[in-house]
């Protein structure tokens, strides 16, 4: 799990935890409040509950807004109970006694990091490798920096995508490179530099990378 949290400042004003109950809102599940949570002595959720965690390599790998949340209705949880991703299920259901593995981010790595690079290249072998991605749809994803981080590298594996709830729709040509937004601006220039690494520098690049996330979301394209 590292030791990032040990690195963070408490901020009442960022991170709004339930302060009464002591635990974390499933329905609005960040970094932020992972690291907020931690830092306030808490234990890693992996400690608390060893049961929902796993350390086999996952069959699934996950693309979300952290506004999605990780409630049943609309959150993450309901994502997953969705049909089609339960017919996407592994084939290879011995290895993990029937149970669905989905690597999700804001449990392993840090993207508040000061060193991002680092957790770019682990997030980076879960979305090459990883069996079936889920892309858990919402109005701004596609704009949104590390969701084009993993969709480039999505792409670049020749592996398909599954796409549950609705994307913005994006006219042919739309510029993801260009045009993704993030969090902490510091983000980019390393999100931009492993995205090039990958599919080449220049003008050229860029076009390979937002043909690569099209082709990811092509239902979606107007």
């Amino acid at each position: 799990m590292g030791i990032w949290y040990e690195k963070l400042n408490p901020s009442d004003e960022i991170f709004k935890l339930n302060k009464k109950k002591k635990k974390l809102d499933v329905n609005s599940v960040t970094s932020y409040l992972v690291q907020k949570y931690v830092k306030d002595g808490n234990n890693h959720p992996a400690k608390d509950f060893p049961r929902l965690f796993n350390k086999e390599f996952p069959d699934n790998v996950l693309t979300y807004e952290w506004s999605k949340g990780m409630g049943n209705e609309k959150g993450l949880l309901g994502v997953l109970k969705d049909q089609r991703v339960q017919r996407a299920l592994s084939s290879d259901r011995k290895r993990t006694g029937g149970s669905l593995l989905v690597w999700i981010d804001v449990f392993f790595i840090d993207q508040l990091s000061k060193n991002v690079k680092v957790e770019l290249a682990i997030s980076q072998e879960y979305y090459i490798l990883c069996e079936n991605h889920i892309i858990a749809g919402s109005i701004t994803l596609l704009d949104r920096g590390w969701c084009v981080w993993e969709l480039s590298l999505r792409a670049h594996s020749k592996k398909n995508s599954l796409v549950i709830g609705e994307l913005e729709a994006k006219e042919r040509g739309y510029d993801f490179f260009s045009n993704m937004k993030l969090f902490d601006p510091d983000d980019r220039p390393a999100i931009e530099m492993g995205l090039c690494r990958v599919f080449g520098w220049g003008d050229e690049g860029i076009v390979r990378i937002n043909r690569a996330i099209a082709a990811q979301v092509l239902c979606n394209l107007t």
